[in-house]
């Protein structure tokens, strides 16, 4: 009897594979984790997200590798850290550059790492991508490795499934299908989303209920675009978010200021359709784990340069070793002005600190201070100051790539649009 259990434990483990499958990856940009159902939120309504929960390995403890789109992101596509893939801001312009309409230079992925939708289609698979974040293009190289990528600047959900679903319908029936899709519609500016929105108290309020019919729009919009495609109902589901957003838990509005819970916890979950039940993880776990993850699970080495970790041990329930999620927030020279922050959460505690000035290290208990209102402060010796320390030293710095473009009126104007001026 005991012999046959086990069997019938890895079994039912071989069944929740991706290899020959159909995969989708959706990113919710901008979706913090406690603004869904899932994790908690008693007001959010996102029933097509909530059925997916329901076969699913759901992640707890999941951080973006920084609060902003690009790094975040790239991260996502390559395993590793902005500070090792370079990336650090994206399309981000400053006043002056704005005022002298000059040649915006950037960061791209190197291209000696291998990309998340190139990992699909070295195993034969057909790779659609669709965008509604202008960052997420050909200019920081993550058009590589997809057959169609089309990136847009805030179209909202419709607009992008429409395009999608057009290259959806022109894909080899023969292949697997790898579809990524980052939906823009939980960004800022937030709109009001009839049916789902409903006036707010006041204007902080009101902010936050825009936000929160935006994640309820884009939930029906995903679901629209899967039931148009009935064979992504079989699939494969991951679901994220490049980052949070802060309402003023911590003084201001948005994301990119710091690396507060409300800016770095994001929703992380992976369906099987095979699954018949939900299983929760309260390990913390990284977008960086990602590409790691996949790879195990097509049975390939792993790039001995990544920095995330398998996530393969996890979903079997045998993991050893303690698991961490590190972050960072790091600028560009011409945004020095910007403070640099690196975070690390560790069993119950996310140590914050900002690295451009001298000041004792913030500690937050995750459990019981959710919000993060009550920080201690560690000294230098202190254990988990000091394997934050041993963690970021061991991070490989790699060879980045340039790129540069002049950017136009309209340009400009669509990254004001969503607070990419500075």
């Amino acid at each position: 009897m005991k012999y046959f259990l086990v069997l019938l434990f890895f079994l039912g483990c071989s069944r929740e594979t991706i290899k020959g499958k159909d995969v989708v990856f959706v990113v919710f940009d901008t979706l913090r984790a406690d603004f869904l159902p899932i994790y908690g939120s008693p007001d959010v309504k996102t029933p097509f997200l909530q059925e997916l929960a329901k076969q699913s390995y759901v992640f707890e403890r999941a951080l973006a590798p920084s609060s902003w789109t690009a790094p975040s992101t790239a991260s996502l596509f390559t395993g590793v850290f902005p500070s090792q893939h370079g990336i650090l801001t994206g399309f981000v312009v400053t006043k002056r550059l704005e005022k002298n309409r000059g040649i915006f230079k950037y960061n791209k992925i190197p291209s000696s790492l291998k990309t998340l939708p190139e990992l699909f289609k070295e195993r034969g698979y057909s790779t659609i991508g669709g965008s509604d974040n202008q960052n997420i293009g050909k200019e920081f190289g993550f058009d590589r490795g997809f057959d169609s990528l089309v990136t847009f600047s805030y179209k909202t959900a419709p607009v992008l499934n429409k395009h999608l679903l057009e290259a959806l319908n022109s894909i080899d029936k023969k292949k697997p299908l790898f579809l990524y899709i980052q939906y823009m519609d939980p960004h800022g500016p937030y709109h009001r989303r009839d049916p789902w929105y409903v006036p707010g108290k006041d204007k902080k309020d009101d902010t936050v209920q825009r936000y929160k019919s935006e994640i309820e729009f884009v939930d029906h919009h995903f679901k629209d675009l899967v039931d148009k495609f009935p064979r992504l109902k079989n699939a494969v589901f991951i679901i994220t978010s490049d980052h949070g957003e802060q309402f003023w838990e911590h003084g201001k509005r948005g994301h990119g200021r710091t690396l507060h819970r409300a800016e770095t916890h994001i929703p992380f979950f992976i369906r099987f359709p095979s699954k018949k039940d939900q299983t929760r993880i309260n390990e913390p776990v990284s977008l960086v784990d990602v590409m790691p993850t996949l790879s195990e699970m097509f049975g390939e080495t792993p790039d001995s340069r990544w920095s995330g970790r398998s996530l393969v041990p996890l979903l079997k329930g045998n993991d050893s070793g303690v698991r961490s999620a590190y972050s960072e927030l790091l600028f560009i020279q011409e945004l020095k002005r910007r403070a640099n922050y690196r975070s690390i959460l560790i069993q119950d505690t996310q140590l914050i600190e900002r690295v451009d000035k001298e000041k004792k290290i913030k500690a937050f208990n995750w459990q019981n201070d959710p919000k993060q209102q009550n920080p201690s402060f560690l000294e230098s010796d202190d254990w988990a100051v000091q394997f934050m320390r041993s963690y970021i030293k061991g991070l490989q710095i790699l060879t980045s790539e340039e790129g540069e473009m002049i950017l136009d009126e309209a340009h400009i104007e669509r990254l004001k649009t969503l607070g990419y001026v500075m």
